[in-house]
């Protein structure tokens, strides 16, 4: 009996062949974009088109409130939207220094199936073309390809990763630095490169820099003029008191095509030029505030309108202790 069974099922296997899958329940969003310009507020999604090719789709929604543009790129979904899987959310640099930043964040924080894990990026380029971009590598999944070339960017410092989670947790304690992204010259896929924060633009070596005093980028390649440091580990803290921020730590490294001294002296040149441009434009990118306030024992001590002050005109000192290996 059992093997008539397997039989007949086996048949039925090479008659029908591989049919097509069953069709999702619901739109899983890999990608969301948010924009808004002129009060209008625009919203797009990533995902796939669930079609045997295996391409992905874009769909997109407007409204002038961000509830209205959330509402129409649903109705444009093919089934209902799920942003439970979301890998990278994308603001556009108009709408992320525009004073409706938080209202975006708190639609964010309100919608009960959003992945907070996902990556918040900023993108100084079209958003239609930035969608459009968003592809998978060759044989690979869109989440899977955007997972590599996060932890790639991050791994090799070029890039800050800030999650929607850490964005909103650190609230006005800490300024966030959000990973730029771009399409690539031919459109077909995204390219991470550099940070952005409340107008200001970070190069690669700039959140070199500001991971290695964050902690995020402790090993990997610093490239210096025509030589370059190897960070082998690092170990940094910030500090503030009073009217001075002293950074401290050991850095332990190896350099090719200059000299140790002088790769120190640079290095040390480059982080204190970077913390000084940060802080007199009102950026606190290291979360000395935090510091500032505990300082101040008391809440009732803590003068918030004499923070930005006393921010912007920090001064700044760099004591890092080297330790070259050959």
């Amino acid at each position: 009996m059992i093997r008539r069974i397997l039989v007949l099922g086996l048949s039925a296997l090479l008659l029908t062949g591989c049919g097509p899958l069953p069709a999702e329940e619901h739109a899983f969003a890999v990608v969301l974009a948010v924009d808004v310009q002129d009060s209008l507020w625009r919203m797009s999604v990533r995902m796939p088109s669930y079609v045997a090719s295996g391409k992905y789709m874009t769909c997109t929604g407007e409204g002038e409130t961000i509830q209205q543009a959330a509402a129409a790129l649903a109705a444009d979904a093919p089934m209902p939207l799920d942003l439970g899987q979301l890998r990278l959310t994308v603001v556009t640099e108009r709408l992320a220094a525009s004073p409706m930043m938080p209202e975006a964040l708190a639609w964010l924080e309100a919608r009960e199936d959003l992945r907070l894990q996902a990556v918040l990026c900023v993108t100084q380029g079209d958003m239609d073309v930035l969608m459009e971009a968003s592809n998978p590598t060759t044989g690979s999944r869109l989440s899977k390809s955007l997972q590599v070339a996060l932890e790639s960017g991050a791994g090799q410092g070029i890039i800050p990763l800030c999650t929607l989670s850490e964005a909103l947790r650190l609230g006005e304690r800490q300024t966030p630095v959000f990973p730029l992204v771009e399409a690539t010259p031919d459109g077909k896929s995204l390219h991470f490169s550099g940070g952005w924060a409340q107008g200001m633009v970070f190069s690669e070596e700039d959140c070199r820099c500001l991971m290695l005093l964050t902690g995020a980028w402790k090993k990997g390649t610093f490239p210096l003029g025509e030589g370059e440091i190897t960070l082998l580990d690092a170990s940094v803290c910030p500090q503030i008191s009073q009217n001075t921020a002293v950074v401290k730590g050991s850095v332990t490294a190896a350099t090719r095509g200059v000299a140790p001294e002088e790769a120190q002296t640079l290095l040390t040149e480059k982080i204190t030029l970077l913390m000084m441009d940060t802080s007199a434009a009102g950026l606190d990118v290291l979360g000395l505030k935090r510091q500032a306030i505990r300082e101040a024992l008391t809440a009732a001590k803590w003068q918030e309108d004499r923070w930005q002050e006393r921010l912007r005109s920090l001064n700044w000192q760099v004591e890092l202790d080297f330790l070259w290996q050959d």
